[in-house]
């Protein structure tokens, strides 16, 4: 892992760095090209980030929270999750959710890579969800189009309404304009971000890969930098819970104005069973919010809607048990060798 980052971080120019590991007395060869993947990119928005690796000794949840508790434990301020099960799979779901109601921690979770439908922990009301989008551009950089992610395959964006968790304070913010309302219920994502052709090294060799776990290191990442701005600025950092000062990250976005995003108005994200949620103007359930609109990492300055921050060193981002997980636990990825 840390010889194909430190491939990575030649090629894109990016600052060497040293990932930690803490290992909590298991392991599972499946998921190390999407712990590539987490490490490679959430270092790549945040770039002076310090970044731990969170093996989990198995994947029930009881596995996963001992491994949630643990990242928490070792002072990470930003928790990112590439991994999920079927919402209600596990009818406790919601006794789950105090291991996420954490001030001073933000939690971050793809949305699900199966299109229509919830999973968890995304759907945690302490959790920023991160659904998919298909992002293309114009040679100058530029946004030339951004629709639902979408394979037509069954695989895309995950989202919905969660049959077990009601809907949270914030999310009564975006009632006035959406595409579909929730509810009384949590709808999911809260957010996206591009899902298509990342290039990342696995094994000393590329691969292009994608998925909701490629937005959720990089929302990560995102949040690490508003961290770092808001103490610099002698605020403190943001959390899964609010306190009286700092709000959680789901409270700042659902508070921003819809300039602070790309609102993603195309697509829909159809499952296997072709049923499916469309994007739509304001608050979907294919998109969220939609894809941030941010200033360059590289940058002297984040702006997140509120305030503008200079940004110093980020916080700990903490990539926990970065999954391609099949089954009731999660979605499979796609790999193509470039």
């Amino acid at each position: 892992m840390q010889s194909d980052l430190n491939t990575f971080d030649s090629y894109y120019g990016l600052p060497s760095t040293t990932v930690s590991v803490i290992g909590l007395g298991g392991s599972n060869t499946s998921w190390s090209q999407e712990t590539s993947l987490d490490v490679e990119w959430a270092h790549a928005v945040a770039p002076d980030a310090k970044i731990v690796v969170v093996q989990s000794p198995g994947t029930l949840p009881s596995n996963m929270m001992a491994a949630v508790d643990s990242a928490v434990s070792y002072g990470a301020t930003v928790v990112s999750m590439s991994w999920g099960w079927n919402d209600g799979a596990w009818p406790t779901d919601t006794s789950y959710d105090s291991h996420f109601n954490k001030p001073g921690v933000t939690f971050v979770a793809g949305s699900g890579d199966s299109g229509k439908g919830v999973s968890y922990p995304a759907a945690s009301p302490y959790v920023t969800a991160v659904g998919g989008t298909t992002l293309t551009l114009n040679p100058n950089n530029s946004i030339a189009s951004e629709v639902v992610w979408d394979s037509s395959n069954g695989e895309g964006s995950g989202g919905g309404i969660s049959s077990y968790e009601s809907k949270p304070a914030y999310q009564q913010k975006n009632s006035g304009v959406t595409a579909v309302d929730p509810g009384n219920s949590r709808g999911s994502p809260d957010v996206s971000y591009n899902a298509t052709n990342f290039g990342i090294v696995y094994n000393g060799g590329w691969w292009s890969i994608g998925g909701t776990s490629a937005g959720a290191p990089q929302w990560a990442g995102i949040a690490a930098l508003i961290n770092a701005g808001r103490l610099a600025d002698g605020l403190g950092v943001l959390g899964a819970t609010d306190t009286t000062q700092d709000p959680s990250l789901n409270e700042l976005l659902y508070s921003q104005p819809t300039s602070s995003f790309n609102d993603i108005t195309t697509g829909s994200n159809p499952n296997s069973s072709g049923q499916s949620y469309s994007a739509g103007v304001g608050y979907d359930l294919a998109t969220g919010l939609g894809s941030p609109l941010v200033s360059d990492p590289g940058s002297t300055s984040y702006v997140d809607g509120v305030f503008a921050y200079s940004v110093p060193e980020p916080s700990t981002i903490a990539l926990l048990g970065a999954a391609a997980l099949v089954g009731a636990f999660g979605w499979a990825r796609r790999r193509k060798a470039k």
